[in-house]
């Protein structure tokens, strides 16, 4: 029995101090400054990775929804939430979100799906009509 309950406490307590890109922009940006690097070491490989499937997820969730939303209410007009430029690279979209952060430490506690969000809109302004 108290293997059993030792293993529940170490495991329990790894649990609790894994860190994701997604849960702040504060973890975002302790994740994701391995963007910047040149060279890394193979978690930073790994973390930086992880950033920019993230990102690259996120924006093509938004993309998507948007047209997806589009199509279904018939509205040919629905704005888009930021205007990705054609050609931008999924790391520069992770180096968008930190410039974000670190002008904006005051929403760094906030979920990075709308830090990012707040980011792109900031940075991809979509041209007006």
């Amino acid at each position: 029995w108290l293997v059993a309950v030792l293993l529940m406490l170490c495991c329990g307590a790894s649990a609790q101090t894994t860190e994701y890109p997604f849960d702040s922009g504060n973890a975002f940006l302790r994740l994701c400054s391995t963007v910047e690097k040149e060279q890394r070491t193979p978690i930073e490989t790994q973390h930086a990775m992880g950033c920019i499937f993230y990102i690259a997820g996120f924006v093509n969730g938004v993309e998507f929804g948007n047209t997806t939303t589009r199509v279904e209410t018939k509205q040919p007009t629905l704005p888009m939430p930021f205007c990705r430029p054609e050609n931008v690279e999924n790391a520069q979209l992770v180096k968008v979100v930190l410039k974000y952060i670190r002008e904006n430490p005051e929403d760094a506690n906030r979920d990075t799906m709308f830090v990012a969000m707040w980011a792109f809109q900031k940075a991809f302004l979509c041209p007006s009509k």
